[in-house]
Parts: structure tokens; sequence; C-alpha cells
């Protein structure tokens, strides 16, 4: 994954979400966006996700910029992966349907490669038990799980994510996390806005601390957790594990 940010910025009103933000990360599987509530992670995302246009600056995802024109956002937004912190399932569809329909509506799969692919991640992920069940029938952290393998149905370039856990309790937590470990492990792309600092300890190969709109720290796993005890980054930590 190679990620090039330009002084990008994004004002609501008065309010300064992004500051003249800048960040350079090239080859890298995993990275983890940390940072406090409101500090400017969530937006950050949705500007890479293409979700909204940025105020100021410049956006550039595997080499290629992103084009706010309608049809090339579409085109883009092909081929990336997003998983939010709803689930966003539709409720009168089974776990199943929930993949498959966007896959064969949206995407123009057949309804035998959509089925054969979802399938495919249900066991793979231990869920396949739960294919015809409702929404309303899972647990949060099934549910979440379900969202995961419907982003990730179509392999996408790179999974989006904006605090995939934070409406779990620790157990379902755990269950979305290792499923997230996996999927790196066998190479996906995952960018993570995050608070989960295990995620970060265990599977992010860097780690992007955004703090005020601004890039505050970047660096590997190891050098973000061992950050000096006096800066911003080191309060932030200690706040976070009082």
């Amino acid at each position: 994954m190679n990620l090039d940010i330009r002084n990008l910025s994004m004002h609501y009103g008065e309010e300064r979400a992004l500051d003249g933000m800048n960040l350079r990360i090239e080859n890298l599987n995993s990275v983890s966006v940390i940072g406090p509530s409101g500090g400017g992670k969530s937006t950050f995302l949705r500007l890479v996700a293409g979700l909204e246009k940025p105020s100021g600056g410049q956006v550039i995802v595997n080499g290629i910029p992103i084009d706010y024109e309608e049809k090339q956002l579409r085109e883009y937004r092909n081929r990336i992966g997003l998983v939010f912190q709803s689930h966003n399932l539709f409720p009168h569809w089974t776990a199943i349907q929930n993949i498959t329909i966007p896959m064969i509506k949206v995407f123009n799969f057949s309804k035998a490669e959509a089925y054969d692919k979802a399938f495919e991640l249900l066991i793979k992920f231990g869920l396949k038990e739960h294919a015809d069940k409702l929404p309303v029938q899972l647990s949060g952290g099934q549910q979440q799980r379900i969202s995961i393998a419907r982003a990730m149905a179509r392999q996408p370039e790179i999974l989006l994510l904006d605090e995939p856990t934070s409406a779990l309790d620790p157990q379902l937590t755990k269950e979305v996390l290792d499923m997230l470990i996996a999927l790196k492990e066998e190479g996906t792309n995952i960018l993570m806005a995050t608070h989960e600092m295990n995620f970060a300890k265990k599977a992010a190969d860097h780690v992007v601390f955004i703090d005020e709109g601004r890039v505050s720290f970047e660096g590997s796993s190891n050098e973000f957790f061992n950050a000096d005890k006096e800066s911003r980054l080191g309060e932030f930590l200690a706040h976070v594990f009082e």
C-alpha cells in the first residue's frame, strides 16, 4: 500500500478538521491511525475513502490521485473496501444476501460467482452456520465480521476501517481483531482508524498519530508505544492506559 497525502485540509465552517496534513506511506501492509476524539482521524479516513471532497490538498492512493469527478470517483470507490463503526447491514437480508446482493447489483458479478465467493468467505471466517440468519439474529461481533467479509468479497486494493470495534464488548472485539489479523497475515492492505491499541501492537506495520488535524507522529508500532512520556503522544498513551 502506498499513500501520499499532500497539504490536506478539511474545513466545516470555522472548524478545521484537517489543517494542512502531510503524510507519505510506502510499501506498507497495515497502518493504524490513532488519535484523540475530534483529532481528525475519521475525517482523514473518509477523505481517503473518497466519501468527501477535501477543502484543499491532494490524496494519492497507490500512485493515482483521487479524481473527484463523479464517474472517476465511483471507479475509485470500486477499488477499495469500507467498514464503518456501525455494521450497515440491510436488516431484511440474510447474512449471505448482505454479501452477495451488492456484488450482483452493484459490481456485476454473476449470481453463481457471488454465492461461491460469499460461501468461501463465510467458511474461512467461521461464519457458515450464520449464512441464513438476519442481522438481528447475530451478535454485534458477527455482524461486523459479515461487514468485513462483504468488503473483502471484491478483493479490494485497500480495506479501510473506521473504528470497527468501537461498539463491541471485549470478547466481540477480539473476534473482529482476530479476523483482521488473519487478513493482514494473508497480505490484505489495511488502513484502520482505531482506538484499539491491541491491533496497533499486534498487527500494524506502522502507526500514524493524528492530533488537531495534523500528523504529530508516524513510525513503527514499537516506536509509538515507547514514545517520550513528556510528549503529547506520551500524554495520550498515559491517558489510554491509565
